[in-house]
């Protein structure tokens, strides 16, 4: 998968700066809700988030299964599967049969999917922060990534993970 340690080492800088970024961004958008209280002040910016971060997440999901599921002997072409042809929720499920992601953490991100979905599938779609719980969606799908970058970045984790059989991610 990388030609290098020098790529892979570029890989793993990127993938903790978007987490950072995006745990960063959810706060301003909380932040902005709280102080003007009205979907038109955020719609943009929360809907440019929430497709963000949910294409983070397959990104990330998708290194976990490469680096830790999968040998990485099987490089592009495997790459190329798990991040193509798979759906997000079929990585979450190999993840989940692995014991790498935890049945709560899976939850969450299939709600947060489902808000992805709601926005990037349905045209002129109205969200209602309170009525949706968006807010509890959002801080649940930053650290579900913050988790799960953590874990694609250091095999001990998931080691630790699998042999403790833990909650998972």
């Amino acid at each position: 998968m990388f030609d290098s340690d020098s790529e892979e080492t570029e890989q793993n800088k990127t993938l903790m700066r978007q987490a950072n970024y995006l745990s960063h961004k959810c706060d301003t958008i909380i932040d902005d809700w709280h102080e003007f209280g009205t979907m038109g002040a955020i719609k943009d910016d929360l809907n440019l988030f929430i497709i963000t971060t949910h294409a983070a997440i397959e990104d990330v999901t998708t290194h976990i299964i490469i680096r830790h599921v999968i040998d990485e002997q099987f490089t592009d072409a495997a790459f190329d599967y798990v991040y193509s042809s798979m759906s997000q929720s079929h990585r979450e499920q190999l993840l989940a049969e692995c014991g790498i992601l935890s049945d709560t953490t899976r939850g969450r991100l299939g709600e947060f999917r489902g808000l992805r979905n709601s926005v990037a599938h349905v045209p002129f779609v109205q969200l209602n922060w309170k009525d949706q719980n968006i807010e509890e969606k959002l801080v649940n799908a930053t650290k579900a990534l913050e988790r799960l970058t953590h874990a694609a970045l250091d095999e001990g984790r998931i080691t630790e993970i699998v042999q403790r059989d833990d909650e998972g991610v």
